[in-house]
């Protein structure tokens, strides 16, 4: 129970130095409400695939950017305290949760403002939202480890894309696939196991991240 305590006072902590100046956010805003925009100008229109397509590829490089950040704020004097006070293990849950609301927010605002400007083809909102959820938490572990492995060397954003896009993938292939069934493009019965494979990859991660990231830490 104290351990789920200190996670979220971490995570009020980052949430609350976050909100202090809200250029993340602003920022993000305008990525998109620009790109969907210029979109609309070109096309006028989109077809449901398109439109798919367009809200995943929004997703993918606001996210990218967002999560850049997690531990590039993180100055020395800063890290020698969390190393010297705070369990690793803690500390990256802490920084998945915040990744995590961040993605939500960011795949919340980019279906919001493609709404406006063009007519969302879903169908099932539920169906459609589970999937983008779950995209959105496979891509905060992978994120959040790619950060703050990033932080290791010397050209972190290169390190960060290096090894956050090729894994993130197999997440956005699923993820399509999902909400491409809710618009109902296609009509899959083993969309179940899309689930259960999407879930696998997320536990494997979220394992693989826990036992990795206190070496990264002592280094």
């Amino acid at each position: 129970m104290q351990s789920v305590n200190r996670v979220f006072l971490l995570l009020k902590k980052d949430i609350t130095l976050e909100f202090r100046s809200l250029y993340a956010i602003g920022s993000i805003l305008l990525y998109v409400v620009t790109t969907v925009f210029i979109v609309y100008k070109a096309f006028g229109t989109l077809e449901a695939r398109t439109w798919n397509s367009m809200f995943w590829v929004l997703f993918l490089f606001a996210s990218m950017n967002a999560t850049l950040r997690s531990f590039s704020k993180t100055s020395s004097e800063n890290s020698f305290f969390n190393y010297s006070y705070i369990n690793p293990s803690e500390f990256i849950i802490s920084k998945i949760l915040f990744n995590l609301l961040f993605l939500v927010l960011i795949a919340s605002l980019t279906f919001v403002v493609m709404s406006v400007f063009f007519e969302h083809p879903v169908q099932d909102f539920s169906l459609f939202s589970s999937g983008a959820f779950l995209a959105c938490v496979g891509a905060s572990i992978l994120c959040s480890f790619s950060s703050a492995a990033s932080t290791q060397g010397a050209s972190n954003a290169t390190i960060m894309s290096v090894m956050s896009l090729p894994l993130t993938i197999p997440i956005l292939l699923i993820a399509i696939k999902i909400s491409l069934q809710s618009m109902n493009l296609i009509n899959d019965s083993t969309i179940s196991s899309d689930y259960m494979i999407l879930g696998g990859i997320i536990l494997v991660m979220f394992g693989v991240t826990i036992l990795l990231f206190p070496y990264l830490w002592k280094s």
